[in-house]
């Protein structure tokens, strides 16, 4: 394995601490190796993928660069340039947060959590595919059993780079997802629905039917209509994809679970759960940070939920 190592500078202050702290609690993120002040994951980058360590020596909020390193079986200036981006987009590096934060800061909903996690960003997925498949996998069950069956399909695939004595597993491509059987995928948790939904978007995405990417820059819509007329990949599945694989930071998935009920119990007296249409009626407020705004309540719902986890008292193991 080659390595080269640069340094990257976030436009505007960069709170990197709560970027690790979304990772560490977020179920999707399930690649990542942390250290104390960074972390390690593969990407699908290149003929063979690459192993990236992104680590920033201050945690907290400020304009410091991060420094990448990057380990390939052949490095080339092109490659590393294409890391460059993908890293910049896929951490918001190139885009100052101040705008979404002086723009809410005083709204009377968002102005706490904004405060409380001030210089916090988007965090993209490794990849358009991976979003898909993540969101799929996750549709209608719980966020810790979707985490086990994203390590499960993981394992399945064993599609793995060895850097420094550690072992960085890749994603499923939709090369091999496509030639799986239902019954393989069915195998380790995944309904047949989702397995079959998968499949599709796999074989059209291989055989060239369905435009697609790697790269996370916003698609020809195109893309997305074509993936919502696969069975079973509805309209939140595609917001998860075009926010979270994409990049679309005006995007919210309006039928997100997560966000109906946190944002429910701050407007609603009784703190009753909103509806789908009741969520897209009331943050038309925040447009056009409907990204921003979404990944900040999920910041919020995970940092709530590792509190709890911290000050409930355990149960005894009879």
């Amino acid at each position: 394995m080659e390595s080269f190592t640069l340094t990257i500078t976030p436009k505007g202050q960069y709170g990197f601490g709560l970027v690790l702290d979304y990772l560490r609690s977020s179920p999707s993120a399930i690649l990542e190796r942390f250290t104390d002040n960074g972390f390690y994951r593969a990407l699908d980058i290149g003929p063979t993928g690459v192993v990236v360590k992104i680590k920033r020596e201050n945690l907290l909020l400020s304009c410091d660069p991060l420094e990448v390193t990057v380990w390939a079986e052949d490095l080339s200036f092109d490659i590393i340039d294409q890391i460059k981006k993908h890293l910049c987009q896929m951490l918001t590096l190139d885009i100052d947060g101040s705008s979404f934060e002086n723009s809410l800061v005083h709204d009377p909903i968002l102005g706490t959590p904004i405060n409380s996690f001030k210089g916090f960003r988007p965090v993209l997925l490794g990849s358009p595919w991976e979003a898909f498949l993540w969101a799929v996998v996750g549709q209608l069950i719980g966020a810790q059993q979707a985490k086990t069956i994203r390590h499960k399909l993981v394992n399945l695939r064993n599609w793995k780079l060895e850097v420094q004595g550690y072992s960085y597993n890749l994603v499923p491509s939709p090369d091999w997802i496509s030639q799986q059987q239902l019954t393989t995928l069915q195998s380790i948790g995944i309904t047949r629905a989702k397995a079959t939904a998968i499949s599709q978007a796999a074989k059209a995405i291989t055989n060239g039917t369905m435009p697609w990417t790697n790269q996370l820059i916003k698609p020809n819509e195109q893309t997305l209509d074509q993936l919502q007329q696969i069975p079973g990949v509805g309209p939140w599945t595609i917001a998860i994809v075009d926010l979270r694989g994409f990049g679309n930071l005006q995007r919210m998935p309006f039928g997100d679970a997560a966000l109906q009920i946190l944002i429910g119990r701050h407007i609603n007296p009784q703190g009753e759960r909103l509806s789908t249409k009741a969520l897209t009626s009331y943050v038309s407020r925040w447009a056009p940070y409907g990204g921003w705004v979404t990944y900040l309540w999920w910041l919020q719902a995970q940092t709530n939920l590792s509190e709890r986890s911290l000050t409930e008292p355990k149960k005894k193991v009879l």
